[in-house]
């Protein structure tokens, strides 16, 4: 378990800040489960900004995990 705090700017020079917890398993030094309790809203509220302005990493898909 990671907890975690960033403050910082967001691509387009706007200031970013938010904080939660990364739940890990690793297996042979690889991932093979994350879990993220953060502040959502926030981070959906920077993407839906940064796709505005043209970012496409900022509207993509979320990652997910594909077998299941």
């Amino acid at each position: 378990m990671v907890q975690w705090e960033n403050r910082g700017s967001a691509r387009d020079g706007q200031s970013y800040a938010n904080q939660g917890a990364h739940v890990l398993r690793l297996r042979w030094g690889r991932v093979i489960y994350l879990h993220e309790y953060l502040d959502s809203q926030r981070v959906a509220a920077v993407c839906r900004r940064l796709a505005r302005q043209g970012v496409s990493e900022a509207a993509a898909e979320p990652l997910t995990d594909r077998r299941r």
